[in-house]
């Protein structure tokens, strides 16, 4: 890696799960359209995530690899950490030389620890992206001398680093022209979505209401997961669709009546940018429970219904959908979708601080 002119650089990192990864490479593309530099630093397994695909193609990105530690919660774990930091934080020096940055960014989970780390020690400016409803580890440990920690969900008071942003999402929703399906007071069709990797819960609920009369005129679309289609397909109504991986999301969403999802921050932006009803069914075993609370926001917000049933039970589960249904709670979250609670284009709020403050 040779020296080269100076331009303005941004350190980002991103890794784990699609719910960082998207929001981070939203970000990074609105920041090369304003003529900066990006450095993206994420986990060797993430190399070949599909939202990097356009990216890489720009010469004003670099995609590189590190060995992010994850926090000590074993004697394995605390013997490894501090080797793998080391060799993280060797790699930020390297690229530092290279491409000087003047801010960097973390967008959550345990990736962005090394970065954010490094910057503090390097006296840096950093910022953060929290995209759950309660903040994550990294956010509680980093957050205090972050320039700025930009916040997806609304809270009742700002400290004074904090922003409400909302969370950026993928490319896609942004450039989608399809038609918009009218919403009927009834729902006929009901699409039931687990996220990238699918929802064994989501799919055992599918068996269970396709048993009840109740909807046998109401079409249901069903995303598997990949691990179970296979074992799921010989079990489909007649007319109803299923997919081991819905590869257009947005076309999916604007063409139901209802979406019944899991609750990370990802699903839960995109279902806000479709303004569609939903159902929540929070991950029970999800870090510092975050989705029960990203999905209690939306029904505080009256955009969104929740199911939390502990350990899941689907005959119950089916029985308060038809609930919500019968007692027209759908009109209700329909319209208080309608409100403008959460910025149109996070990314662009985002970067306007980014830039201000760096």
């Amino acid at each position: 890696m040779k020296k080269i002119k100076e331009i303005k650089t941004a350190f980002i990192s991103a890794g784990g799960t699609g719910g960082h990864i998207s929001p981070a490479v939203s970000i990074t593309e609105k920041l090369i359209s304003r003529g900066w530099q990006v450095v993206f630093f994420t986990l060797e397994k993430d190399l070949s995530y599909p939202d990097f695909d356009k990216l890489k193609k720009s010469k004003q990105f670099e995609l590189v690899s590190y060995p992010a530690p994850r926090f000590p919660s074993s004697i394995k774990n605390i013997m490894i950490f501090p080797g793998k930091l080391f060799r993280a934080l060797g790699i930020l020096n390297q690229w530092a030389k290279v491409y000087p940055p003047k801010f960097a960014l973390g967008l959550g989970g345990y990736p962005s620890f090394p970065l954010l780390f490094w910057a503090r020690k390097k006296q840096i400016s950093y910022f953060m992206a929290e995209q759950n409803a309660v903040s994550g580890r990294i956010t509680k440990l980093m957050s205090k001398k972050a320039k700025g920690v930009f916040l997806s969900f609304p809270v009742l008071s700002l400290r004074k680093n904090e922003y409400f942003t909302g969370n950026p999402i993928r490319n896609i929703f942004k450039t989608y022209k399809g038609r918009k399906r009218k919403i009927q007071k009834t729902p006929k069709v009901i699409l039931m979505i687990g996220g990238s990797q699918g929802a064994e819960n989501i799919n055992q609920l599918y068996l269970e209401m396709i048993k009840d009369t109740y909807f046998s005129k109401i079409k249901l679309i069903l995303s598997t997961g990949i691990n179970n289609y296979e074992k799921m397909k010989g079990k489909k109504r007649t007319n109803d669709l299923m997919y081991s991986f819905i590869e257009d999301v947005p076309k999916a969403l604007m063409n139901c009546d209802l979406i019944v999802s899991r609750a990370g921050s990802g699903s839960i932006f995109e279902i806000l940018w479709a303004k569609k009803p939903s159902i929540l069914l929070p991950y029970p075993y999800a870090v510092y429970n975050h989705q029960k609370y990203n999905a209690l926001k939306l029904t505080e917000l009256g955009m969104a219904e929740i199911i939390d049933i502990r350990p899941f039970d689907p005959e119950k589960a089916k029985e308060k959908i038809k609930e919500i249904i019968q007692e027209n709670n759908l009109e209700r979250i329909t319209s208080n979708m309608q409100k403008k609670i959460f910025y149109k284009h996070p990314e662009e709020k985002i970067v306007s601080l980014l830039e201000k403050d760096s």
